[in-house]
């Protein structure tokens, strides 16, 4: 099926526009339970950022079907990000820590309980919002009649074996969160703009509040991790960038990290920009969205918790090489961001081919810092 419309950008948790909610046609009689309600599950297992991506997704379902039960399934350790949205009625949590320390065995039979527990919600639509194999496995295990997914190249891995409908966005729709929604064409969902909702996340916000309250005001946080070593801006960009914000907007600059690498990167960040520059306390996950909420400013690369931030209303300033801000960076009004000017940008390499981190740097301070200034003025 090819998706034809072009879609539009919207601030996030902004009121679509007057079609949104709205539907074209009737869902067809296999999508319907016996109570006649629509029952769907999305699966977004992972990553963060993809994670964001999808929400507009549930948003969109939530408000053109008020009475359907809508399930999203999503492993366990980014799973504390979507407890207690208020649009979703169940949340299926997938082990996958647990499973991978187990052997094959026992591996295999806990699936087959996991696949028990789908099947006993009913779903008749599944949508597969990740296009792995293993995602489109669960579209197939919950006992769906109807499964959607992307054809190639966006679905990966074989996946659209497993749909019973694949779907081709249209190439005038760039941007990741627009081309999800080209999945719910099926469910006779009209085009709308993204709309991202999250959870409020206010049980977790007694956590950071001391630190918090040590800064003063809100803090502008940088944020130099990343999954793909090709989109790490350098440290020292970082720490010049920090230096910059502190001395000409009098904000305080946190600087966040997990893990041994991003933690490393943070410190050495914290300690070459000077006084001003604070290091995030560790931090759960809710914590650290807690922290990202409270924020003045929010500066990273293309990684989940600048996806995070930008959805949240947070004002937000990308720096994409590798991958186009066009296409997965930040939307809305109160967010901007900065593309490499390299020829070979966009590559959507996990590696630089050349062995290089030119993508990245040849991205300067002073570039990002001017859309700082005029974000937050």
């Amino acid at each position: 099926m090819d998706e034809t419309p072009e879609g539009t950008n919207a601030p996030p948790g902004a009121a679509a526009g007057p079609e949104a909610g709205a539907r074209h046609g009737p869902l067809p009689a296999e999508a319907l339970g016996e109570d006649g309600r629509l029952r769907v599950l999305i699966v977004r297992m992972s990553a963060l950022g993809d994670v964001i991506h999808g929400l507009p997704v549930l948003h969109a379902l939530r408000a053109a079907y008020p009475d359907a039960e809508i399930g999203w399934a999503v492993e366990d350790r980014l799973s504390a990000v979507l407890e207690g949205h208020p649009e979703i009625d169940n949340l299926h949590v997938v082990p996958r820590g647990e499973w991978d320390e187990m052997g094959w065995w026992r591996r295999w039979r806990l699936v087959r309980r996991f696949r028990t527990e789908l099947r006993s919600y009913g779903y008749r639509v599944a949508i597969d919002l990740q296009g792995l194999a293993k995602s489109a496995y669960i579209t197939r295990a919950c006992g769906a009649k109807i499964r959607i997914g992307f054809a190639p190249p966006e679905g990966r891995e074989l996946s659209h074996l497993f749909h019973t409908v694949s779907i081709v966005p249209s190439p005038r729709i760039r941007h990741i969160s627009e081309r999800n929604l080209s999945l719910l064409v099926p469910l006779a969902v009209r085009r709308q703009e993204p709309v991202f909702v999250l959870p409020d996340f206010e049980d977790a916000r007694a956590g950071v509040q001391p630190f918090l309250e040590t800064l003063g005001r809100p803090p502008a946080i940088l944020h130099p991790g990343a999954r793909w070593v090709n989109k790490l801006w350098p440290t020292e960009h970082f720490a010049d960038l920090a230096r910059r914000v502190i001395s000409e907007t009098g904000m305080p600059v946190v600087v966040t990290g997990a893990g041994d690498l991003e933690r490393s990167r943070a410190e050495a960040i914290v300690r070459d920009a000077g006084e001003g520059a604070h290091l995030s306390p560790p931090l759960g996950l809710r914590e650290f969205v807690a922290l990202v909420r409270s924020a003045g400013l929010f500066v990273g690369g293309d990684t989940g918790p600048t996806h995070l931030a930008w959805a949240s209303g947070v004002p937000t300033v990308g720096i994409f090489g590798p991958t186009s801000g066009a296409r997965s960076g930040p939307l809305g009004p109160h967010t901007r961001y900065v593309d490499s000017t390299l020829g070979c940008a966009d590559c959507r390499r996990r590696r630089c081919p050349d062995g290089t981190d030119a993508c990245m740097r040849n991205i300067r301070p002073e570039d990002v810092f001017d859309l700082v200034a005029e974000l937050i003025g």
